[in-house]
């Protein structure tokens, strides 16, 4: 996405950007950091693949979903967890077989919120053992494309030593408590990975690979 200056200024009046480092699912909701970046995710059948004599596959889309329940402008728990279901349902899977969570983590202290408490909805218990990584509080948020690049981030890290650590805020929101990891995930600990991404518009989209 590009954005013309007096955008910035208005989510900036707006008291959405952090100046410092952000901190999603922190105590410090102060708001999310500009970021650039650029990637390509070239998508194939797998009979295409297969006939051109592919032998390594990097990832494969086992589902998706995609809802808006606009309120307010911040999409609303129900919604999310919708999403959660109608991702899991599309991939023929249970949420006991994800292995790893790569959350929107935006944050704005609403948004966590609602992510929070979906996402506590939607696993139960389980939300504090599977493996959860945010990565735009190192990246930056780059809109539209850091859905993307956070799933980069992850099969890449598949592919090689481990899935590289991601963002842990000093002090969690008590509504979070989620399984934040510092150190690198080994890979072949993870087989299905869920991706969540949020807008303002209140739509939300999950995606599992």
């Amino acid at each position: 996405d590009f954005f013309e200056p007096s955008f910035y200024w208005i989510l900036r009046q707006s008291g959405l950007i952090d100046e410092n480092v952000a901190s999603p699912f922190g105590t410090a909701h102060r708001g999310f950091n500009f970021g650039d970046g650029a990637a390509f995710l070239v998508l194939e059948s797998e009979a295409e693949a297969r006939k051109r004599g592919a032998t390594r596959c990097y990832g494969e889309i086992a589902g998706g979903a995609v809802n808006c329940y606009p309120g307010d402008g911040v999409p609303s728990i129900a919604g999310i967890v919708k999403t959660v279901e109608d991702t899991l349902q599309s991939a023929g899977l249970s949420r006991g077989d994800i292995d790893f969570i790569s959350p929107h983590g935006f944050g704005i202290a609403d948004m966590d919120y609602a992510e929070s408490v979906a996402l506590k909805r939607s696993f139960g218990p389980l939300i504090h053992e599977i493996p959860m990584a945010v990565f735009s509080p190192f990246t930056g948020y780059s809109f539209a494309a850091s859905g993307y690049l956070d799933l980069i981030a992850v099969l890449d890290g598949m592919q090689n030593s481990g899935i590289a650590a991601g963002f842990r805020p000093d002090s969690l929101d008590e509504v979070s408590g989620f399984n934040l990891y510092r150190d690198t995930i080994n890979p072949n600990s993870v087989r299905n990975v869920l991706k969540i991404k949020m807008a303002y518009s209140g739509s939300v989209g999950g995606l599992v690979v």
